[in-house]
């Protein structure tokens, strides 16, 4: 027969084991419920930025395209004006021909600048794009890392293994009083 004290000091033990054993999950399903948040507020994240890049890109292509409309404006308005100015002179032939042409080559010009400017922001939202991937991708990696819960096995052979050395310690009790 055990005695009361081995009795209490096992189920003590257990009792403890069993505790922190809990505490051990609560912790880990914490952890779960913040690295699935964490992973959908990089996913949140990920789309306004995307959008962003994306409304930025529009305003940009918007912007490049008003400035080509400005710009043929302008190449109209002087050519029609040297064509004014040379009827008024009663000037005409190849170099009011070449004066006029010189307008459309400089505009010409400036637009193909212009797309090619536009172009190259294109690529480079394009980039900021796929970093948004990437960068989004390495996140969720990290959030997802396996969360270690408790032990049960463990937790089982330490309330074992408590168990058997409080009925040790009591037989031990029990021995040396009948001795």
């Amino acid at each position: 027969m055990c005695e009361p004290i081995s009795i209490t000091m096992g189920i003590m033990s257990a009792v403890g084991t069993i505790a922190s054993t809990m505490e051990a999950q609560k912790a880990a399903d914490a952890k779960v419920k913040a690295q699935e948040r964490m992973g959908k507020n990089a996913i949140i994240g990920a789309q306004h930025e995307q959008n962003s890049l994306r409304i930025k890109q529009g305003q940009e292509k918007r912007a490049s395209a008003a400035e080509e409309q400005r710009s043929d404006s302008a190449a109209e308005r002087a050519k029609a004006g040297a064509a004014a100015a040379a009827a008024e002179g009663n000037v005409s032939g190849a170099s009011v021909d070449s004066l006029l042409q010189s307008y459309d080559a400089e505009n010409g010009r400036y637009k193909s600048a212009t797309q090619k400017q536009q172009s190259f922001k294109d690529v480079g939202t394009e980039l900021a794009l796929q970093g948004t991937d990437i960068q989004l991708t390495q996140n969720l990696e990290a959030y997802s890392t396996p969360v270690a819960g408790p032990s049960y096995l463990a937790a089982a052979a330490n309330i074992g293994a408590s168990s058997a050395s409080a009925y040790g310690s009591g037989m031990d009790r029990v021995a040396a009083r009948e001795t």
